[in-house]
């Protein structure tokens, strides 16, 4: 099976420019300056997040590069998940799955959608 690198590196820099402070070097609004690196050496390699020259995020140790990538990305997921809130009082289901709150859809999608009959 063959992996999709270049959209894991995207997963795991969204997640990271969503979770990460801008770097003290530049003035962005967002940290702009990140990149993802892996090293190591046989059996024994590392993916992590880089703000500028710091280590912001890394994974745990994996035998393969390939390996090393999924592992970071399973641990952005895992720490975003840390700092995500779940919705609560205004939680609406999704027919077919998922939630959404309510409360942050625009007003004017949601009055036009009833008078259209789109539920």
């Amino acid at each position: 099976m063959m992996n999709d690198y270049g959209t894991q590196r995207e997963q795991i820099l969204a997640n990271a420019r969503f979770m990460l402070v801008p770097s003290t070097t530049h003035t962005a609004s967002k940290p702009t300056d990140l990149d993802v690196i892996v090293y190591g050496q046989t059996g024994s390699f590392t993916a992590a997040v880089m703000l500028g020259l710091t280590p912001a995020i890394q994974g745990p140790e994996a035998n393969t590069p390939d390996s090393a990538m999924h592992k970071l990305l399973t641990a952005t997921c895992e720490l975003l998940n840390t700092f995500i809130p779940k919705l609560a009082s205004h939680q609406r289901n999704i027919h077919g799955g998922g939630v959404f709150d309510d409360d942050l859809i625009r007003k004017e999608l949601s009055s036009e959608s009833h008078r259209k009959g789109a539920y």
